[in-house]
């Protein structure tokens, strides 16, 4: 498949890539560990949801 054909003209190398990274981390993290504020704890969530985290601190931050 050529990636500037349909059905995923808009997609990018890199959210391929993204995508099947956290695809993989998905199927063989047993844990995902977040480290702030000089603490690390344990996520309870998928790695999708710790995304959508990730990404809605980044707005409320201004760095999207």
């Amino acid at each position: 498949m050529f990636l500037n054909s349909p059905p995923y003209p808009h997609v990018s190398i890199k959210q391929i890539a993204n995508i099947s990274f956290l695809r993989l981390l998905d199927k063989i993290a047993k844990d995902i560990m977040v480290c702030e504020n000089k603490t690390v704890t344990r996520w309870d969530g998928s790695i999708g949801a710790y995304k959508k985290n990730l990404q809605k601190k980044m707005i409320a931050a201004g760095a999207v």
